[in-house]
């Protein structure tokens, strides 16, 4: 994954000088690496790409090596309860992917989703981003309804 990512932010900013968006006198414009994993597994992979440069350098040649850390987020790092403390959207698509297999957990993910949608200033966008989200996840969980006329969960508990 370091390997990775370095690789997306050479190809960004390749891309970035090539349209002309800007140039080597602009300079180009910071990045956040970040990883979203939400795998069953905790990540064990390292944060930065020096940590997979073997063997140890001096840090007279250390100083030349490449370096790119990035922000992991680890879904199922988080406990069910420090997901329900966080009243948020982005805590409910947590939890619905970490209850996937617990149909119980899942509905109860599903509700406290629909709530935190109403409570939304920008509802209509989030709703709409939501349920294609959890239709396209439903799906992928191997589930047959047909989803095709749920448009909304904003009204549905």
């Amino acid at each position: 994954m370091p390997l990775r990512l370095m690789h997306y932010v050479a190809c960004f900013y390749s891309h970035l000088l090539k349209t002309g968006t800007t140039t080597p006198v602009k300079r180009l414009p910071p990045v956040f690496p970040l990883v979203l994993y939400n795998g069953l597994k905790r990540w064990q992979v390292p944060h930065d790409i020096r940590q997979i440069i073997k063997p140890q350098l001096p840090d007279f040649l250390s100083a030349f090596q490449p370096s790119l850390r990035y922000y992991l987020i680890d879904e199922g790092a988080y406990t069910d309860e420090q997901l329900q403390a966080r009243n948020t959207s982005v805590s409910s698509v947590f939890a619905i992917e970490k209850a996937s297999s617990n149909k119980n957990k899942m509905q109860q993910a599903v509700d406290r989703i629909v709530q935190i949608i109403r409570q939304e200033p920008n509802k209509e966008r989030i709703d709409k981003v939501i349920t294609r989200w959890l239709k396209r996840h439903f799906f992928r969980l191997g589930d047959t309804q047909n989803w095709d006329r749920i448009h909304s969960f904003k009204c549905c508990t």
